[in-house]
């Protein structure tokens, strides 16, 4: 194999794995943000629940906001 053969190849191996590096952190940060969007509407869904159940406390409402808030907060930022 020439030296411009053996360069091509080590560049193509160089770009292959930059591509794959590329691929595995896109996929990680879709699932980052599809997490973060399922606690999102799990929050959600536990606020719409407690604060719409007769006789729920009104602290316990409060505090499903609260931790929903918190959450909004953390994921936005």
């Amino acid at each position: 194999m020439s030296e411009a053969q053996v360069a091509s190849q080590e560049q193509q191996e160089r770009m292959q794995a930059a591509v794959a590096e590329a691929q595995q952190k896109a996929i990680q940060e879709a699932q980052q943000n599809l997490q973060i969007e399922l606690q999102m509407r799990n929050n959600s869904l536990n606020f719409a629940v407690n604060a719409n159940t007769p006789g729920t406390d009104p602290a316990t409402i409060a505090k499903t906001a609260s931790v929903f808030l918190e959450f909004l907060k953390k994921g936005t930022a």
